[in-house]
């Protein structure tokens, strides 16, 4: 079964949050036998428009989902502990080059950004943002070529957040 390897690389990790980008998991799967771990799934029209979040209950971290955000492509958590909270989106942008399909991504990124600007104005949380873009920034590699206008809303999207783009790849 997915969750029994998805659990066992959470246990052998150690790890107290995990995000899921294209998922592919039904709105309220749950986590059969696991109930230190809860499981926070939306799922798009299609199975892989969708994210996941599992996280462990019993951690030092307090995980609360953002439900009035985000879409079944971008799942917002908040996370708080001692030493810091923030909010934490866990992203699975829309692939291919089509016009279709680049209207898509760049829309999804606008409402990334919305997002973000809520969530700053009403929290005033620092962010991070994780999971697939499905773009490679020039900055990171010049040699991939890169879709003009996904390039375009790509360089507004960071100048509008001030997201600094953080990608050991």
């Amino acid at each position: 079964r997915p969750h029994d390897r998805i659990c066992s690389l959470f246990d052998a990790l150690d790890l107290d949050l995990l995000g899921l980008p294209g998922a592919r998991l039904a709105d309220g799967s749950t986590i059969p036998g696991r109930k230190d771990l809860r499981l926070w799934c939306r799922r798009g029209e299609k199975s892989f428009h969708s994210c996941a979040v599992m996280w462990r209950l019993n951690s030092s971290t307090q995980v609360n989902p953002l439900h009035g955000l985000g879409s079944s492509r971008r799942m917002w958590v908040r996370l708080s502990c001692a030493k810091t909270n923030l909010a934490v989106a866990f992203v699975y942008m829309p692939v291919g080059l089509d016009p279709e399909s680049v209207r898509n991504w760049i829309e999804e990124l606008h409402a990334l950004a919305d997002d973000i600007d809520l969530i700053r104005s009403i929290f005033a949380l620092n962010v991070v943002v994780h999971g697939d873009f499905n773009f490679q920034p020039p900055v990171l590699d010049g040699s991939v070529r890169v879709n003009r206008r996904k390039n375009a809303a790509w360089n507004e999207f960071m100048y509008r957040t001030q997201l600094v783009l953080l990608n050991q790849a």
